[in-house]
């Protein structure tokens, strides 16, 4: 059956408006197509690296939801405006006449990586860890247990958790549990105990300021089951930290001494950043006393970092609260392979706290995708196997009989081999880093795919998947749909006083764009 194609391409505001399609190319027929799947820091760096170090070059990059930039718009703290500035190299990329954008497009499902790597001469994939990994302790699916991907998403509004009903939690208790040591961990102490009026004027929720207006929640515990050596903080988070209006950060000196051991202090001793986050905690040890006798104003909050905790369980505690009990750890081993283990004895033991909300901030996980094949999260290996960010391409094999059993009956075998497959970002080297991580990440991946694109040549001029979404009458968002739905976020932030306001529905995007 033909299907008629229609105008898909949503791209302006306004009904009954004829929507523009992305933009045309304007290099040589024989150009070379490269398919880039996400539209984070490491997609848009893989883009422009590319198209820098190999002219001519078109490049489609899908993405599942309609608006682009990935973690700098989802992920990074919104009182980090700074950071989201390499939004403006993206949006340069963006301009290029040899770049498409196809937001609100699922590979997977709107359209499978097969047919993806049958249409392009490349395909990129940078759809970064969007899975949780889990504590496996008891309790973790309790009411009040958030992971921090869904946190994160509440208060930065995605559209995957802008619902996420946490307001309730934060008003039945003083006591916050972050399980975590590394940045985002941070980003959400941080976020639970700074003033309201120093976030409400960001791009953050307005649904978050309001149930953070109204939060009891006065001391975040936040702790790793390693110690001050091991801690993935960086520095600078650290020291935002200290200096936060408002904010006691605290460190128990006991549980930062009982973290260096010797292995400890000979694994810092050539890190000069190593030691100067000791030295960011042993200022926050400072601060010890005044939490301990409770000699604190009655409009300070605290951020106590914590040091050989691990959770061993969660329950429903006391008032509508959690419970959580921690097993106290002990490191052992050389240098560079301590592990920690749970205490034995007369010293060991299980500390219990109360805590009106647990967010799990332990990781992300890759999720699976047919015809991609990934290591399974196994010891340190990469989640998708790759040598220099390219993937080893399979050779599918398939046979076709002769109806006729002409020449005897044979079979005719035909080889094809689907194009190179690339990865790059937290797909490629684990969720880890921060963005700047992007750039030689990317760089090293486009460096592999340049050679693929020599080495393949160039053939005949390939469509890309725009053809493919109208014969499925399927609704891609072109970038100038995207810059539209920019505008409207910041006209609506401009009426509340803030820098934008993010719409966190994609239903609602749609139909402004209908």
């Amino acid at each position: 059956m033909n299907v008629p194609r229609l105008p898909l391409c949503l791209g302006g505001l306004g009904k009954g408006r004829l929507l523009p399609r992305p933009r045309s190319f304007c290099s040589s027929p024989a150009s070379q197509r490269v398919c880039i799947v996400g539209s984070g820091p490491s997609g848009f760096y893989s883009a422009k690296y590319l198209m820098k170090s190999h002219p001519g070059v078109k490049v489609d990059m899908i993405e599942r939801l309609p608006t682009p930039f990935g973690l700098v718009r989802f992920g990074v703290a919104p009182d980090h405006p700074e950071v989201k500035s390499v939004i403006n190299d993206f949006e340069k990329v963006a301009q290029s006449e040899n770049f498409r954008f196809f937001g609100n497009v699922r590979v997977g499902s709107d359209v499978s990586l097969r047919e993806l790597r049958d249409t392009y001469d490349a395909v990129v994939l940078a759809s970064g860890a969007p899975g949780e990994k889990s504590l496996g302790v008891e309790g973790e699916d309790l009411p009040g247990v958030f992971s921090a991907r869904r946190f994160v998403g509440w208060y930065n509004v995605h559209p995957d958790a802008s619902d996420l009903l946490v307001s309730p939690f934060l008003q039945r208790g003083d006591q916050a549990v972050v399980i975590g040591h590394g940045n985002v961990a941070l980003d959400v102490a941080r976020v639970l105990t700074k003033r309201v009026e120093a976030l409400e004027k960001t791009d953050i929720s307005k649904q978050a300021t309001d149930a953070l207006r109204n939060s009891k929640i006065r001391h975040v515990h936040v702790m790793g089951r390693r110690g001050p050596a091991q801690a993935s903080f960086t520095n600078k988070e650290l020291r935002e930290l200290l200096h936060e209006d408002g904010v006691v950060a605290a460190v128990d000196p006991k549980e930062f001494e009982k973290g260096m051991t010797n292995a400890s202090r000979e694994e810092i001793k050539d890190s000069r950043a190593k030691k100067r986050s000791l030295e960011l905690f042993e200022k926050m040890a400072e601060n010890w006393g005044r939490v301990e006798s409770g000699s604190l104003d009655p409009d300070e909050r605290v951020v106590q970092i914590r040091f050989l905790l691990s959770p061993v369980r969660i329950e429903a505690g006391d008032a509508g609260g959690l419970g959580v009990s921690l097993q106290r750890m002990t490191l052992e081993g050389a240098a560079g392979a301590q592990r920690a283990k749970g205490e034995e004895g007369a010293a060991g033991g299980v500390e219990r706290l109360g805590a009106a909300l647990v967010v799990k901030s332990v990781g992300y996980a890759v999720e699976p995708l047919e015809g991609l094949p990934t290591s399974g999260g196994k010891g340190k290996s990469p989640p998708v196997p790759h040598t220099a960010g390219k993937v080893e391409v399979e050779v599918e094999v398939e046979e076709e009989g002769d109806d006729s059993k002409e020449a005897g009956g044979r079979t005719t075998t035909e080889e094809k081999t689907l194009c190179p497959l690339f990865v790059v970002g937290w797909l490629k080297r684990g969720p880890s880093g921060v963005i700047a991580t992007n750039i030689p990440d990317a760089q090293e991946t486009v460096g592999s795919l340049v050679k693929a694109l020599a080495e393949r040549g160039r053939g005949g001029e390939r469509a890309g998947v725009e053809s493919l979404l109208q014969e499925r009458a399927t609704r891609y968002l072109p970038w100038s749909a995207w810059m539209r739905l920019k505008e409207e976020e910041a006209r609506r932030g401009e009426a509340l006083g803030k820098s934008a306001s993010k719409i966190g529905s994609v239903d609602e995007m749609l139909r402004l764009l209908s």
